[in-house]
């Protein structure tokens, strides 16, 4: 496999490298938008704030290591736009969340059918990871069914995580505080839920 997902160094660039450094060769430029950048002073990096509030990062060398990455994870949107077609076009799998209901479940037939024409046209390597069932209710008899539904129909073609995620107010009300949810509440349902899924992908990877 391609290991440009890891590390890439990019010399040719004007800017490079776009931070003084005396080990150019293993200068990272995978990120040149640090992804930590909006954790603000929890990123962990070496970083100041300007008079003027600007967090300048200058001088930080946390996105530019060259063994950084052994995984990255592509959040998309819950639709098929263009950027989710980019996603799905460099990525090497695809984990596909679904709701437990009736409409949620109908629509898994068309990213699927999406993700069978990226794979033929695009990105061959591209596999499934597996299906993870989120905003999970599983005390109402709707989503048992669902959820059953699901398994059958697609449990022989590929993976469907045994760990789900519930529909939990602590996770809603991350979205809202721009944080994640273990440093939301690092001890709710949904922490261990999101927790227990990391591993169980990380067993599969």
């Amino acid at each position: 496999m391609n290991q440009n997902y890891k590390f890439f160094n990019h010399k040719d660039c004007e800017y490079f490298p776009c931070h003084k450094t005396n080990d150019p060769d293993n200068f990272n430029c995978l990120f040149c938008y640090c992804p930590l950048y909006a954790l603000k002073d929890k990123c962990g990096g070496n970083f100041r704030y300007t008079d003027n509030g600007i967090k300048d990062c200058s001088n930080c060398f946390l996105p530019h290591r060259r063994d950084n990455y052994d995984y990255i994870i592509i959040d998309c949107m819950p639709s098929l736009g263009m950027l989710t077609i980019n996603a799905l076009s460099a990525a090497d799998s695809v984990l596909i969340p679904v709701q437990p209901q009736y409409y949620a479940a109908d629509g898994l037939v068309e990213l699927l059918s999406v993700v069978k024409g990226i794979k033929q046209r695009f990105n061959p390597g591209l596999e499934i990871e597996g299906i993870l069932f989120t905003m999970d209710s599983s005390r109402y008899n709707n989503s048992k069914r669902n959820k059953q539904a699901v398994k059958m129909a697609y449990g022989k073609e590929m993976r469907i995580f045994e760990k789900s995620i519930p529909r939990s107010e602590a996770i809603a009300e991350t979205a809202s505080e721009g944080v994640s949810i273990f440093a939301y509440d690092s001890r709710s349902k949904g922490a261990k839920s999101y927790a227990e899924l990391a591993e169980e992908v990380l067993n599969h990877a």
